[in-house]
């Protein structure tokens, strides 16, 4: 008796199993796309064999995955034949379920597609990439995290690398309005573009009046505006009033004109707003001059 209740029990579960594999042994509902198959495990599976990728590829063409869905056009999947499918999707994840893992683990690729990023992505065709001399995508990329690229200046041809803007934007601030296209080496450098070395004598050669401290021009750590007004007796109304009777309105860069701090000494641009009035402002200075003689 003991036996037979022994027997009726597998009997029982084998057909729960059969007829009912959902609740017995499935660990969840299929995907959206996978929806028709619900409880029908042998679509998918092989008993006491789990997945097969032979039973994927009946119904999905290697060479033909992603044509509607994959933005690159790139199909890559037909290089993959080796490869069990189930090392990068699966299912039972419920209707809404993403049947692709998040990360793709290119370990699972043969070496000689590894090395070979363009046998499964577009190459880029903007112009950074476009000028890059060598053709390894490794000198820059990892497949641990491709857009936090390791760039290399020594990957371009030298009259690329040497002309910045050919790649970055122009700085738009007064300072660097004034210097050359080609001149940001002099400052910077290509292993660290900051902090960068400033050579404060050339733009700002003090004479023995102005001391370089640099609290002297600069507040707050600031160190990219500068105030000639800190130490200045003028008032900024009794500058304007003094300068735009020589007909200078831009007045708030005074090292444009005075590099040593001293009022007197006037470096005159022909080509800056104030050109035309050099000559009249020449004439001011040495009017000035001379009353205070």
């Amino acid at each position: 008796m003991k036996k037979y209740w022994i027997l009726l029990c597998l009997v029982f579960v084998v057909a729960l199993t059969v007829y009912l594999p959902h609740w017995m042994v499935s660990p969840g509902h299929l995907g959206l796309s996978h929806k028709t198959l619900e409880n029908k495990c042998l679509s998918c599976h092989k008993p006491f064999f789990g997945i097969a990728s032979d039973k994927c590829t009946g119904c999905h063409q290697l060479d033909k995955i992603g044509v509607d869905t994959v933005n690159s056009k790139i199909l890559f999947h037909k290089k993959l034949q080796t490869q069990n499918c189930t090392s990068c999707h699966t299912d039972h994840k419920g209707t809404d379920g993403k049947l692709t893992i998040s990360n793709f683990n290119h370990a699972l690729i043969s070496a000689s597609i590894v090395s070979n990023c363009s046998s499964c992505h577009q190459l880029p065709g903007n112009a950074l990439h476009q000028q890059v001399i060598s053709t390894s995508c490794s000198n820059c990329h990892t497949t641990n995290s491709w857009k936090n690229a390791t760039f290399k200046h020594s990957s371009l041809p030298g009259t690329v690398s040497q002309n910045c803007i050919s790649c970055h934007a122009s700085p738009k601030d007064n300072f660097h309005n004034q210097q050359s296209a080609t001149s940001c080496s002099s400052c910077h450098t290509t292993n660290e573009w900051k902090p960068s070395t400033f050579n404060h004598e050339k733009y700002f050669a003090f004479d023995k009046h102005h001391t370089n401290t640099c609290t002297n021009c600069h507040t707050n750590n600031n160190y990219v505006q500068y105030s000639c007004t800190n130490c200045h007796e003028h008032s900024m109304s009794k500058l304007i009033s003094k300068h735009s009777e020589e007909g200078i309105i831009k007045i708030d860069d005074c090292a444009k004109c005075h590099k040593s701090g001293n009022e007197h000494d006037i470096q005159f641009n022909n080509n800056n707003n104030n050109g035309d009035n050099a000559e009249k402002v020449k004439q001011y200075v040495e009017k000035n001059k001379n009353d205070d003689d």
